[in-house]
């Protein structure tokens, strides 16, 4: 649960700021947890509380900036790209133009759904 809350925080402050992934994956998502190895107690289910946050979403590469209008509509995007696994309806059919961050949202449910 926490995994996706993270990751979907994320995806929003992007897209709130005009940013696009367009290749989100499980593979995008490091996962870490910074903890001092010489304060570790021997019992495992004992370990602290994780800091925040827990995941970094990383792989821009083929992210990119869209203009948003003053209604919120985001600049439509034409290049199919992104891992085939992981995309939406709309950039396997071929359909044209498409929202990238409603592809965006596409591919963290397939996050989920692998989580």
């Amino acid at each position: 649960r926490r995994v996706w809350v993270e990751l979907c925080k994320a995806v929003g402050w992007m897209h709130g700021v005009g940013l696009v992934h367009r290749d989100i994956k499980l593979e995008s998502a490091l996962f870490f947890c910074a903890l001092d190895a010489s304060s570790l107690p021997p019992d495992l289910g004992a370990l602290p509380a994780p800091p925040a946050p827990f995941i970094k979403l990383t792989d821009f590469g083929l992210s990119r900036f869209v203009a948003l209008a003053a209604d919120g509509e985001a600049e439509p995007l034409s290049t199919r790209c992104g891992s085939e696994a992981y995309a939406a309806p709309e950039l396997v059919t071929g359909g044209g133009v498409y929202d990238a961050r409603k592809t965006d949202a596409w591919a963290c449910g397939v996050v989920l759904y692998a989580l």
